[in-house]
């Protein structure tokens, strides 16, 4: 099985109150030996990396247009990987 765990936004856990563009973090975890990374995908509200040929899971910035204050967003990151 293969999923993520951790998921943070500005390394908060639950994010109220951000004066930054945010930036994401997640860790995957894997029953699968030696399971890596290859590519990912953030989505917040309608914003959209589309898939992104990365390793990277640590401080993924937000690249979509402005955040409004006092509005909830909801972030879906996704990943790819191999072994």
């Amino acid at each position: 099985m293969l999923k993520l765990t951790e998921l943070q936004v500005s390394s908060r856990n639950h994010p109220i109150g951000l004066d930054e563009q945010p930036v994401f973090s997640w860790k995957m975890v894997s029953d699968i030996p030696d399971t890596i990374q290859t590519a990912c995908r953030v989505r917040v509200g309608s914003w959209d990396t589309g898939r992104v040929e990365s390793g990277d899971s640590l401080f993924v910035p937000y690249a979509g247009p402005a955040l409004q204050p006092r509005t909830g967003r909801r972030c879906c990151p996704d990943w790819t990987s191999k072994t």
